[in-house]
């Protein structure tokens, strides 16, 4: 019995020791539950030697390797506790990882020109606005505001989507223009190379418009139509050379193009004169004075300057 008690001493003693280097690592967690289950511990191993004095065949070989076995036993719930700790901990410290998002602004008067994280090539026009992640995932979305050319990287494992207001364009690798200004009347998507799938924002999958090169999609947000045609893509997408194409635009579109282009404000006296339909072509460095003189030509109207404000108003023959 002697024997048995020195070995029951040695064991508490490496239960002590194994108990006290896990305390030492200070974790709440650990300390609060090894404090609690140290005497349960103690009683399973007291338990435990009681037994196998019963076996006394074995009696030998059990107090051998009794200090061993505990040992062990001991250093693996430690490790296990210790673990599970970290990883408590670490969930509790890490913060939820949020996207950060780019925004590229294009003031009126001004045309920019930048790369995406994906090496697409974006070209906005004057009052337009794309956001855009830092890092793409596993699609590349982007949300545009206003006008703009996406020249995009080919990927087809991961898909290039641009949202406006009301429309959705999915592309793997094209070059297409997206017109959706808050303020027009109308909104277009004008392919030039390659395929897109554009559908209205809270369509199904089904609704899908397939676009081939020279296919135009117009929304005309007055009567809520979708047409799809075939058109010249010079005539949307020259603004980014500098030139103006204007074909079947009313006085009111002219005049937001023009105060985009050259940050100047015009206003049209007859809510009449201002749906009139149009159709001319300005290279670029033409002033707005140049642009609405040759507009006016054999018009019924004139207009009036005022440093950066502009008044057209209708006159009688």
């Amino acid at each position: 019995m002697d024997e048995i008690k020195i070995q029951n001493d040695n064991i508490k003693d490496i239960c002590d020791e194994v108990l006290s280097v896990i305390n030492a690592v200070r974790f709440p967690d650990v300390e609060t539950l090894l404090n609690r289950d140290k005497e349960v511990i103690y009683s399973q191993l007291d338990k435990r030697i009681a037994a196998d004095l019963v076996a006394r065949k074995k009696r030998s070989f059990f107090l051998k390797t009794l200090p061993a076995a505990c040992l062990c036993m001991l250093i693996a719930c430690g490790i296990a506790f210790f673990a599970y700790a970290i990883g408590k901990q670490t969930v509790k410290e890490e913060p939820q990882q949020e996207i950060s998002l780019m925004e590229v602004t294009s003031q009126k008067g001004t045309v920019s020109k930048f790369a995406l994280p994906d090496s697409t090539i974006v070209t906005l026009n004057g009052e337009s606005r794309l956001s855009y992640p830092m890092k793409f995932g596993n699609k590349r979305d982007v949300s545009l505001t206003g006008e703009a050319i996406f020249e995009v990287a080919s990927d087809p494992l991961h898909s290039f989507i641009v949202s406006t207001k009301e429309f959705v364009i999915q592309a793997v690798g094209t070059r297409f223009v997206v017109r959706a200004y808050d303020e027009d009347m109308r909104a277009f998507v004008t392919l030039e190379e390659g395929s897109v799938n554009a559908m209205l924002k809270g369509s199904s999958a089904k609704d899908n418009i397939l676009l081939q090169p020279s296919q135009q999609l117009e929304l005309n947000r007055e009567t809520g139509a979708l047409t799809r045609r075939t058109v010249d893509t010079q005539l949307y997408s020259s603004w980014a050379e500098g030139i103006l194409d204007f074909k079947d635009m009313t006085l009111n579109e002219i005049a937001k193009v023009l105060e985009r282009r050259f940050n100047i404000r015009i206003v049209i006296s007859s809510e009449a004169l201002g749906k009139v339909s149009y159709g001319a072509q300005f290279k670029y460095g033409e002033t707005p004075e140049q642009i609405l003189k040759t507009l006016s030509y054999r018009r019924n109207w004139k207009f009036s300057k005022q440093d950066n404000y502009y008044e057209i108003v209708q006159f009688k023959h």
